[in-house]
């Protein structure tokens, strides 16, 4: 019996101690704890979404001062090109007019050279026709 009255005692003084701890005073601490973690959890969830789209942001700023960039290129491409085309169209109507001088000119020579074999043909002596009216005589 004196054990059960040991056992009996060690186990009210047991309960004595930890039911004056107040367990629901400590539960409802913890509800806290767990409900205050929960939001720190969301809100860090929400700065982490303002990191993503700030990065996005800035991705699509460096895509876009690409785009300014190449636009910037084609921009100049196109001019060299106006350029050069308004330079070939300008030295294709100057070889025109060179290639019809050059013929011109040869045309010229050419009608020069005839007038010239004309006249030398005119200027070589031509033996003289014998009269038939002199022999006759």
């Amino acid at each position: 019996m004196e054990r059960q009255e040991g056992i009996q005692k060690l186990s009210d003084g047991f309960l004595k101690r930890y039911q004056a701890l107040d367990f629901d005073q400590h539960k409802s601490s913890i509800m806290e704890i767990r409900q205050n973690q929960m939001v720190l959890c969301e809100a860090l969830q929400h700065e982490n979404s303002k990191f993503e789209q700030s990065d996005v942001l800035h991705s699509i700023e460096l895509m876009m001062a690409r785009t300014k960039l190449y636009h910037n290129k084609l921009v100049a491409v196109k001019k060299n090109m106006m350029e050069i085309h308004e330079r070939t169209s300008k030295l294709k109507k100057r070889a025109i007019k060179l290639q019809q001088q050059k013929q011109k000119e040869r045309l010229m020579a050419e009608q020069r050279r005839e007038r010239e074999a004309e006249l030398e043909r005119q200027l070589i002596a031509k033996p003289a026709k014998k009269n038939s009216s002199k022999d006759a005589a």
